[in-house]
């Protein structure tokens, strides 16, 4: 079962790692802290390219993907991961990260966008 996921969705595999890598490291200072909202940007961006490749490996590994699927797998799932990594990031970084609602929201907004463009993308290349 690992082999055949591993096989079908190896670049969603290794995402999932790098966020929750990520999301649990400690951010240095960089020149970007003074952009105003950048760690919500970075969230937005950072959840939309986990979405879209979760959409693309699907729609390659089943060919036909219903939108309520991939409403499932790319917007519900990588979301609630989002709202587990930013408990993890209250209450086991030790204080060298904090959770944030609106990273929250940053991360659900990120997935959507994903969702529609994956279900749009899945409707036009599944026609004949």
């Amino acid at each position: 079962m690992m082999k055949l996921l591993i096989k079908r969705f190896p670049l969603t595999i290794l995402m999932t790692i790098g966020i929750w890598a990520l999301c649990l490291i400690p951010v240095p200072e960089t020149p970007l802290n003074n952009v105003a909202l950048i760690d919500k940007w970075t969230h937005i961006g950072m959840f939309f390219v986990y979405g879209m490749t979760i959409a693309h490996e699907w729609f390659h590994t089943y060919k036909k993907a219903k939108p309520m699927a991939l409403l499932l797998w790319v917007w519900l799932l990588p979301t609630l991961m989002g709202g587990v990594l930013e408990l993890l990031q209250r209450y086991c970084t030790a204080g060298n990260r904090s959770a944030e609602w609106l990273d929250f929201v940053a991360d659900a907004l990120g997935c959507g966008i994903a969702w529609v463009i994956g279900t749009l993308l899945s409707k036009f290349l599944s026609k004949p």
